[in-house]
């Protein structure tokens, strides 16, 4: 059986499922390469989780919550996955998609991030 390498440095920091953001313990940072990748102050999930929903709600509208979740999502699925079932509607906003809210303009649309 092949052993499994786990990756290290940017490589992790650059992989979705396995990225945990700022949640890496010291000895994480230390052991996979991270140190001086990351803010040094570590944070739980459930802290980043807080930071997330308090970017959101500074958000302006559905759209853009939209695409401050997509673009988590590719970043760190973990931190998303735990920000969606935090169950706070009033920063995720409705069980709709955005779209039912308000249409965007072509504008709107092309200015969206997407992966690289």
């Amino acid at each position: 059986m092949p052993e499994t390498i786990i990756p290290r440095g940017t490589q992790l920091l650059h992989d979705p499922v396995l990225n945990k953001g700022s949640a890496f313990t010291v000895a994480e940072r230390d052991a996979l390469g991270l140190r001086g990748l990351l803010p040094p102050h570590v944070q739980t999930q459930a802290e980043q989780v807080e930071r997330i929903l308090d970017h959101l709600v500074r958000k302006a509208s559905d759209l853009e919550r939209y695409i401050a979740l997509i673009a988590l999502e590719g970043r760190n699925q973990t931190l998303f996955y735990r920000v969606i079932l935090s169950r706070n509607d009033a920063v995720i906003g409705r069980r709709t998609s955005p779209v039912v809210a308000a249409t965007p303009s072509s504008q709107e649309v092309s200015a969206a991030p997407s992966p690289p």
